[in-house]
């Protein structure tokens, strides 16, 4: 089977991260080799990814073009004997594409994980292209390279349904201040995008006015988090939004809540979104497509008179136990052997 290496930006808490770790570490656990690059300092998704037996090399890119990182990049390639070279956002695509670590025999594979409508990378020399979406990437799927691969899904979140008092419990004792009889919000999402959490900030502040029990528990860092931050300070009720920023195990979190907002353009088939099924919490998703899972709430987040609505319905559905067969094709392990298998295909492939 291939041996691939894994490059990404950075190890922070992110969804690209997480996904990484998914599925490398099912890589791992099914005995194939695999192994990770970080081009800058590794965040704290390094830490289980070398418990699951990956080990993680730190590039120490510092700058849009790094000429000593990327001979690093293409050294670790050639010591590593690699057939492939996997990539997950921009910032590794073009580090593959300047260190030419994928170029000769390893074959390029790039994840696009942006949602159906979202923003489109760079991929035009990658042999092939991982996604969930049909649009991922126009040019790939019309050449033959877009390998349809859904987001994988933690399984340990399946059971955050269980406990609601203790998982509060578990999250007073580390500082976060929420009463048992709070109703409690939770958005996991990179706040790259300061215009969408200033429209969570007001939805939750219009819900308000109708249960004033709400709490937004917003978890995730993001080059917008310190304006959103200060905007939903001074435009919302004191202690109506808490802002959690990174955090590295969601599970607490997830069993504390008790509907799920997600507002990212990858929509239901994001990772907070089925993170969010998973655990049985009720879910209210920002788009105009159709849910792929029942008790998945459609709503369009600039409406937010009818997000709130959405909100307030969602908030009178029980938790229901995980739908095990809608997130089968989830799994890490069916989504890590789908990508090892679409590699080994390039492979076979003759290449220019």
């Amino acid at each position: 089977m291939p041996k691939v290496l894994h490059v990404i930006e950075d190890l922070e808490c992110g969804g690209h991260a997480e996904q990484l770790r998914l599925v490398a570490s099912a890589t791992r656990a099914a005995g194939e080799s695999v192994a990770v690059a970080s081009l800058r300092r590794p965040g704290p998704v390094a830490a289980p990814l070398c418990a699951a037996g990956v080990p993680v090399e730190w590039l120490g890119w510092r700058s849009a073009v790094d000429p000593y990182a990327a001979v690093r990049l293409r050294r670790l390639a050639r010591r590593l004997r690699v057939d492939a070279v996997q990539t997950w956002d921009a910032a590794s695509d073009r580090a593959v594409r300047w260190s030419r670590a994928g170029r000769g025999k390893a074959v390029w594979a790039a994840v696009d994980r942006g949602g159906a409508a979202g923003p489109r990378r760079r991929l035009a020399g990658a042999d092939l292209v991982f996604g969930p979406y049909e649009a991922a990437d126009g040019a790939a799927s019309a050449a033959g390279r877009l390998v349809r691969t859904p987001n994988a899904v933690d399984p340990t979140i399946a059971g955050a349904h269980t406990d609601r008092a203790a998982a509060r419990e578990r999250l007073r004792a580390g500082g976060i201040r929420l009463g048992d009889d709070a109703v409690v919000i939770l958005a996991v999402a990179r706040q790259e995008s300061p215009e969408a959490v200033r429209q969570l900030a007001w939805a939750a502040d219009l819900i308000r006015v109708v249960n004033p029990a709400i709490r937004l528990l917003i978890a995730g860092g993001g080059r917008g988090s310190a304006a959103a931050q200060r905007f939903a300070a001074a435009a919302t009720e004191p202690g109506l939004v808490s802002w959690l920023g990174p955090w590295p195990d969601l599970r607490d979190l997830y069993a504390a809540a008790d509907v799920a907002w997600c507002s990212g353009s990858g929509g239901p088939q994001s990772t907070p979104a089925l993170e969010a099924c998973l655990a049985g919490l009720p879910l209210v998703v920002a788009g105009a497509a159709a849910a792929p899972i029942d008790g998945i709430i459609v709503a369009d987040l600039a409406d937010r008179a009818g997000w709130a609505r959405a909100t307030l319905a969602a908030l009178k559905s029980p938790r229901t136990a995980p739908p095990a067969a809608a997130l089968a094709d989830h799994a890490p392990d069916v989504v890590a052997k789908r990508q090892v298998e679409g590699i080994a295909e390039a492979m076979s492939r003759p290449r220019c």
